[in-house]
């Protein structure tokens, strides 16, 4: 997997922490949101967060469903690198949000 894969998937598990933890500002549900729709379609060949949203609607919905699907599946496959990154998140919540 890419470092910036690795870096999305971070980062958007540390927002996951946060959000169990304190609410969120509005700034941070953009980010998050962002490098969540970033993280599922990094699972999907040649469509990056800018083709996507430049589809029509029907294959945005076709596309994400799909990329939700590989997500979850590499999360399944990966679950200790997912338990770590995740413990790894939730100790450095703070600074991973204010850096992105």
């Amino acid at each position: 997997m890419e470092p910036n894969v690795i870096a999305l998937i971070t980062f958007y598990l540390t927002c996951s922490v946060a959000a169990e933890e304190r609410i969120l500002t509005q700034s941070e549900v953009t980010s998050c949101a962002s490098a969540y729709t970033a993280v599922k379609l990094s699972f999907i060949p040649d469509i990056t967060p800018d083709t996507f949203a430049a589809l029509p609607v029907e294959q945005r919905v076709a596309i994400n469903n799909d990329a939700y699907a590989a997500w979850v599946a590499w999360q399944a496959a990966n679950p200790d690198t997912i338990t770590n990154m995740r413990n790894n998140a939730h100790d450095n919540m703070q600074q991973a949000i204010a850096d992105f």
